[in-house]
């Protein structure tokens, strides 16, 4: 599992030199092969790019859905493979939109507007003008299609990788899935990181202009870094769909930003924040208890918050008097450790009503009475589509909505006034 960045790596600058990117990209999809292509890209945590065929899309639409589900960039390559140089303007832009609400009706939204490769690489003035949007090339072809051979698609990959190109494969042949892998994986081997196309782009530092040409980024070194998934765009907090919630945690003093702006929904939530957000919640003087944990540090910030949960039998340690403070908290573990803090406040009796959700038998089962609890409090609910998503972080706007919630479920049964900062 890939590990967010922290609060620190997000917001700071991360400008690298000698880094070495290259855009896998691969053309005239889905096919019979996607789906296993799908299987070694996702083990070797590699996204790519596809140029999907429009009238392709109805016999493989799961296909291009898990594509777009699994992180890679959906792109067009018109309705029919047509040659767009030869093109009106009227059918030209039916086959740009016909691809695209096909792409979208198979994801379930507006996937927004897409790259183009213009089939066979063609273009002229007319398709520059009239694309509204970058023109996506290549830099380097293997001639897949014409010689089917996967070690002869793999040296031909290889022996032309540089930073910065973009690699042209078809997913319609068992060889090029087969050879486009071996060179992945030498590749890698080498030092090289794949990603989509507009990644490519965007860590090197350029922006894709519409009706612009484009074969390969610059091989300049330079990576401006990836992106944060868990960032978000702070000044459209209020849209946050758990505004309301973050807004009563920041007022009441349960739960600061990473800084004055930047509350950082999205971030998981670490075991030292999850405890230091209870402690608070609780409003009991957390100093004076002994630190126990040989990993927590004597004068951090979550120090004392540790020692007094540990105390109250709220948290365990991990074993071998280690606290890890810095992992992260999924939501089940989130779901023990306040049902914990329940049992602390004399809050039971534990509820037992049977969980129903389509991914309970994904639940630990160190961790089902926990989530029975919360779930049978109102406390904790699931995530859209009757899923618990027992093993995923914890988020920021997450704990704020169970600090919320127990707050103004239990108003009387705090020990003192909460802390106000």
């Amino acid at each position: 599992m890939t590990l967010p960045l922290s609060a620190a790596e997000t917001t700071a600058t991360r400008t690298t030199t000698g880094s070495k990117l290259l855009a896998i990209t691969f053309d005239d999809g889905p096919g019979n092969y996607t789906a296993s292509l799908l299987d070694a890209l996702a083990k070797r945590n590699v996204k790519a790019t596809f140029f999907v065929v429009g009238n392709r899309v109805s016999s493989y639409s799961a296909i291009v859905k898990r594509e777009y589900e699994e992180g890679h960039q959906m792109a067009n390559h018109s309705w029919d493979h047509a040659n767009l140089t030869s093109l009106g303007y009227a059918s030209f832009t039916s086959e740009l939109s016909k691809t695209q609400n096909a792409i979208s009706s198979a994801v379930g939204h507006d996937v927004g507007q897409l790259v183009l490769r213009p089939p066979g690489g063609n273009y002229n003035a007319n398709v520059k003008a009239w694309a509204n949007c970058p023109l996506i090339l290549w830099s380097i072809d293997p001639k897949d299609w014409k010689d089917r051979n996967a070690t002869t698609v793999k040296n031909r990959i290889v022996s032309q990788a540089k930073d910065g190109a973009i690699i042209l494969v078809h997913d319609l042949y068992a060889t090029s899935v087969q050879g486009a892998i071996a060179a992945i994986d030498e590749l890698q081997a080498q030092g090289y990181t794949f990603v989509t196309v507009n990644e490519l782009f965007r860590r090197k530092g350029i922006t894709l202009q519409n009706g612009a040409v484009y074969m390969s980024a610059p091989s300049n070194g330079i990576d401006l870094g990836p992106l944060d998934p868990y960032a978000y765009d702070e000044t459209k907090l209020s849209q946050h769909w758990a505004y309301t919630y973050i807004t009563y945690v920041k007022e009441h003093g349960l739960m600061n930003g990473f800084r004055e702006d930047l509350f950082g929904p999205n971030y998981p939530m670490t075991r030292g924040m999850f405890v230091t957000v209870i402690s608070r919640l609780s409003g009991e003087t957390v100093t004076g208890y002994e630190n126990t944990f040989s990993d927590v540090n004597n004068n951090t910030w979550y120090t004392e918050a540790v020692a007094w949960a540990a105390a109250k039998g709220i948290v365990q340690g991990v074993g071998n008097s280690l606290f890890s403070p810095e992992a992260y908290v999924t939501r089940e573990q989130a779901c023990v450790i306040m049902a914990n803090y329940l049992a602390y406040c004399g809050l039971g009796p534990a509820v037992t009503t049977p969980l129903t959700f389509d991914d309970t038998d994904q639940i630990s089962a160190w961790a089902k009475q926990g989530v029975t609890v919360m779930v049978g409090k109102g406390i904790i609910n699931g995530k859209g589509n009757n899923l618990l998503d027992p093993k995923a972080y914890a988020t920021r706007a997450e704990a704020a909505v169970i600090l919320t919630k127990f707050d103004q479920l239990f108003p009387n049964t705090l020990t003192a006034q909460h802390w106000r900062f």
